[in-house]
């Protein structure tokens, strides 16, 4: 799920302002191929500055970014992700 918050960039942008600090987030490209511990440090790194209990951690922060995640962008950049949602339209799909 971290991955997808690293993804979109904007989203993070939306729910952690001004105090994001853009600079310290893991770059945009292979995301996920970053282990898990990087990405989380990444987050926590980048919103360290955004407020008192506003810094990012799973939990209600995590789901509100999650809310805020655009899939057209979370589909460019992340191949699992469009695996996903293709495996997902199959099965949602009607039968003919």
């Amino acid at each position: 799920m971290e991955s997808w918050v690293l993804a979109d960039r904007n989203a993070l942008k939306r729910v952690f302002g001004m105090g994001l600090r853009v600079s310290s987030l893991l770059p945009e490209e292979n995301l996920e191929s970053r282990t898990k511990d990087d990405v989380q440090r990444s987050l926590a790194s980048a919103t360290r500055d955004c407020g008192r209990d506003r810094c990012y951690r799973k939990g209600r922060r995590s789901f509100l970014v999650v809310s805020e995640l655009d899939p057209a962008i979370l589909k460019k950049r992340l191949p699992h992700f469009q695996r996903l949602i293709l495996i997902l339209n199959q099965y949602l799909a009607p039968a003919a």
